[in-house]
């Protein structure tokens, strides 16, 4: 069982029944972070349109005036919190055989000290089987969908604290992996795409040009 830690704000329109409804298969949960607001109504909702409950559902506490702000504490709250290391935003899809895909992938991640993005705009290569592209921290962009070993998570989440306000959460990963020497990758195929139309004023509508599912129905394995 692979538990996903989504972060979500509030937005109109909202897509995280549709992130949720995504996911298919039962070897995954997911736990929700919330930025602070009453949620009793909508999570009831959520679970109908979701195949399986939500265990977990996190209040954030803090709320701030600027859009920017409120992404840098949700996302550091997510990963000071998260079962699994995987954070999702709250406005992908993921693909049909996403499981199979993820162990896929950790199996080629070299070591602890690595970091993995499973979302990229770029057409990495089409080789038909997974395989992970070293991204230079300097142009790192795109969290939409992220692996962290759980010690990184939880050390990004409180640098993201110890320098509250500095950069945008993406840019402070830059910031976080120079400083400790970790990896960062991108697969050659996205894991996810991303469906979400409307920001919050921290980046703009992209989808992934090598999605897996568009490359990879007819070999559900990557092999």
């Amino acid at each position: 069982m692979k538990t996903v830690s989504i972060l979500s704000c509030p937005r109109e329109p909202s897509y995280l029944a549709e992130t949720l409804g995504s996911f298919k298969e039962p070897d995954i949960e997911v736990e929700i972070f919330f930025q602070a607001k009453d949620v009793s109504g909508e999570i009831p909702a959520l679970q109908q349109q979701y195949a399986c409950a939500i265990p977990r559902v996190y209040l954030t506490e803090k709320m701030y005036d600027d859009v920017q702000l409120n992404g840098q504490y949700n996302y550091a709250e997510t990963l000071l919190h998260t079962k699994d290391g995987l954070i999702f935003e709250d406005d992908v899809q993921v693909s049909k055989n996403f499981m199979q895909h993820l162990l896929e992938v950790e199996k080629l991640i070299p070591d602890e000290k690595s970091i993995v993005t499973l979302y990229s705009m770029k057409p990495w290569s089409n080789s038909g089987k997974f395989e992970l592209i070293k991204l230079a921290a300097s142009h790192f962009r795109n969290t939409q969908a992220m692996l962290f070993p759980v010690s990184l998570a939880r050390a990004f989440g409180k640098h993201i604290l110890d320098y509250f306000g500095a950069e945008p959460y993406d840019h402070a990963l830059r910031t976080f992996c120079r400083m400790h020497g970790i990896k960062l990758f991108a697969t050659n195929y996205s894991l996810v795409q991303h469906i979400g139309k409307v920001t919050t004023g921290l980046g703009y509508h992209h989808q992934s040009r090598n999605f897996a599912d568009d490359f990879l129905i007819s070999s559900p394995s990557g092999s």
